[in-house]
């Protein structure tokens, strides 16, 4: 489980282009099965590297249609404990093979 953050190219006003992720951030929960299916037999480290950047893909998919076009925020990926309550009730915003992510 990911909490990804977004930080803005230098240069670039998200507030002057009303962005409506600015300030937002994306809960991706990896499952655990598709790490592991990318690379069998893998070190502990090399599968959360996977599953980090399986996490960073998931969370620019869950705000791309909210950006200009070329524009690609930097991600901040940090580790979570567990899925918050109130996202265990919640439909996610993203679900593709592999992860779903939740716009918080």
């Amino acid at each position: 489980m990911f909490k990804v953050s977004f930080d803005w190219p230098p240069g670039f006003d998200a507030k002057r282009h009303d962005l409506p992720v600015d300030g937002h951030s994306v809960i991706v929960e990896v499952e655990p099965e598709e790490v592991g299916a990318t690379i069998p037999g893998s070190s502990q480290e090399t599968a959360l590297y996977c599953a980090e950047e399986t996490a960073r893909r998931a969370a620019l998919e869950t705000i791309q249609k909210d950006l200009p076009e070329g524009v690609e925020p930097v991600c901040l990926v940090a580790l979570v404990d567990r899925l918050p309550g109130e996202l265990r009730r919640r439909t996610p915003t993203l679900h593709t093979s592999g992860a779903r992510a939740w716009l918080v």
